[in-house]
């Protein structure tokens, strides 16, 4: 059985009935429980764009 984004791609932390509501409240108020924007790069993007996304968002 899938879980997650797998079984609904609109699915986020905030709904996914296996977070926990400590996390969630935790996570809210920095808006990473709701839909993320997607990554601005494609799997043709060089490999200094996606070193640069990965540096950034470390």
């Amino acid at each position: 059985m899938l879980a997650g984004r797998l079984a609904d791609p609109n699915r986020t932390l905030g709904t996914d009935p296996r977070s926990d509501p400590r996390m969630v409240a935790a996570f809210a108020p920095l808006g990473l429980a709701d839909v993320l924007p997607d990554a601005p790069l494609t799997l043709d993007s060089p490999l200094t764009d996606r070193l640069a996304y990965a540096a950034a968002a470390e």
